[in-house]
Formats: structure tokens, sequence, C-alpha cells
């Protein structure tokens, strides 16, 4: 009981600037780097959908991606309405947030708020494995297929971005510590790799970037 009263002191300003800043991701993944077009239309477009069918909820909208992407077999398509569909679910609960706060429910709309925020996180997971594909076809589109050493360069890209999010106390930990979310990877883009070979791959992937102490831990760098 005391939580809840502390919860419905809490400003609107507060939950807005959240819902606010969930919105904002969002845009930059539907205009800068996935969909063509305004993000604003979209977003009325899908509050008013919203307010119209309440059938509309998180099952549907994954519902809709599935049975949407049965016939394509476009890897780049597929990963484009992917983070649409999660573009989507936060939208949702951005939208039950707002009805939640409306009602008078603080605890609810912080809890759609929460909800909304991850689906903002999930759906940055989904752009950066869009790009992934999409840089990946283009280059191979470009040079008409380069063999097998460069259809691993995604999985490099991917290892020598991932090691910059976090400080590794050396080489051999950051390969192994990426090794799983590398692998995930290779499997998406139907890139052979197999566990045994992952952790040897990746740590000659990384052979160049200098592990230094700052601040008295390890930190990767990654040179320009």
């Amino acid at each position: 009981m005391a939580n809840k009263t502390i919860r419905a002191q809490v400003p609107k300003e507060s939950l807005e600037g959240v819902i606010n800043t969930v919105i904002g991701q969002l845009r930059w993944y539907f205009e800068d780097s996935v969909i063509e077009g305004k993000f604003e239309p979209y977003l009325n477009d899908r509050f008013d959908k919203m307010e119209k069918d309440r059938s509309i909820n998180q099952k549907s909208i994954v519902v809709n991606f599935v049975e949407g992407n049965k016939a394509l077999n476009d890897d780049v398509e597929i990963a484009r309405q992917r983070i649409l569909a999660s573009i989507n679910i936060a939208l949702y609960f951005c939208f039950k947030s707002n009805k939640a706060y409306a009602a008078g429910d603080v605890d609810k709309a912080w809890f759609f708020a929460t909800e909304a925020s991850k689906w903002q996180g999930i759906s940055g997971g989904s752009e950066h494995a869009f790009l992934v594909r999409r840089n990946t076809a283009r280059n191979l589109a470009a040079s008409g297929g380069r063999g097998r050493s460069d259809s691993y360069e995604p999985l490099r890209q991917f290892s020598l971005q991932a090691v910059k999010e976090r400080a590794y106390p050396s080489r051999r930990n950051a390969a192994l510590s990426i090794k799983t979310a590398v692998l995930k990877l290779a499997s998406e883009l139907r890139i052979p790799m197999s566990e045994q070979q992952a952790e040897k791959t990746i740590t000659g992937w990384l052979k160049d970037v200098p592990f230094a102490s700052t601040r008295g831990r390890e930190q990767a760098r990654i040179p320009r």
C-alpha cells in the first residue's frame, strides 16, 4: 500500500518523459534506419487504429508478423518486418500507458511504460540485425559474391561492434562473452560456424583490438 501511495505521487511529466524517450528512439529506427517515410503519420495512424480496434494487442501483432512473412523468402525484408513488428508492440504499450494514466491507474501506466521501454530496446536489436542483413546483401550484390572469407564479414563487424559495448579483461574473455551472440547471428544469416570454431575465429578477429587499462580495468578500444 505504501508503495502505491509513493508511486501515485510521481508527476505525470516523469511518465511522459519515459514515453517521449521511447517514441523518440522509435522515430529514429523508423525514419533513419529502416522504413522510408515520416514517422508522425504512422504513429497517429497506429494510435487511431488501437483506439477503434481494441482487439489489437501484443499477441495479434506477433501473429500478423508471422502470418505475413510465411510467403517471404527475402531475409532482408523479413528483418525489416521484424523491426516494424517490434516498433508496433512498443507503440501498443505506449498507447496502453497513456490510457491507464488517463483512467487514474498510475501503477498500470508505469508497468506499460516499462514494457514500452523494453520493446524499444528490442526494436534497436532488430534494427541492428536488419542493417547487417541489408549491408550484407548490398555488398554481395556489388561484388557478385566474393566467396567464403567475405561471407564471414558481417560476423566480424558484429564482433568488433560488440566489444565496444563494455569493458573486457582480455581478448579471450571478450571472445567467450560475445560467442553466443555471434553464433545466434550466424544461424540467422545462415553462415556456417560451429561452436568449436567460434572462439578461435572471434579471437582472431579481435587480434588488432588493443585492450588497455582504463580507470583500473581493461577496456577494448576499436582503432578507427
